[in-house]
């Protein structure tokens, strides 16, 4: 509901349509055509509202939904939802952290997310990559792919298309 959220993040993500307006509108998502979309993740900072949100979309066709909360408890909601699966941001930015700590080095898979039928890659950039120097929204990253996390020297941080 935010525009200016909205233009930022379309500027981010220059592949990925982004609605500006209410994303529990059933008109709303079927005019920008949920029922061919290949997934959606529906990330206010309202949990409720995310777990709504990926179930209308789910309903409405999309392949995927996802519902990110930042509640525990509703983990394990999406067995009682029509969505693919519920995220939660706290707990897989701590296992990214955990598991950079245990497994430091090079570049390898790191988890399997079945549920969503993808997969989460530790990639470490050496001195002499050639992708130093440009921002992300600069590098040709396979479609789909999206960089969750950044671990700069002792920073960790989520990325934005500028980083």
């Amino acid at each position: 509901m935010n525009h200016d959220k909205c233009k930022k993040l379309a500027t981010e993500l220059p592949r990925t349509t982004v609605l500006w307006g209410d994303g529990a509108d059933d008109v709303l998502l079927l005019q920008e055509g949920i029922a061919t979309a290949d997934g959606v993740v529906a990330a206010t900072d309202n949990d409720e509202l995310n777990l709504i949100i990926a179930a209308q979309a789910k309903i409405l066709g999309a392949e995927k939904s996802i519902a990110v909360v930042r509640r525990k408890n509703y983990i394990r909601l999406s067995s009682h939802f029509p969505i693919d699966t519920v995220v939660s941001r706290n707990q897989a930015l701590s296992a990214a952290i955990i598991g950079s700590v245990r497994h430091p080095g090079d570049s390898r898979v790191f988890a399997v997310l079945d549920q969503i039928g993808a997969e989460t890659i530790r990639l470490t950039i050496g001195e002499k990559s050639p992708a130093l120097g440009f921002t992300l929204t600069e590098l040709p990253l396979p479609v789909g792919a999206i960089l969750g996390i950044v671990e700069r020297e002792q920073n960790v941080f989520i990325p934005t298309g500028d980083t």
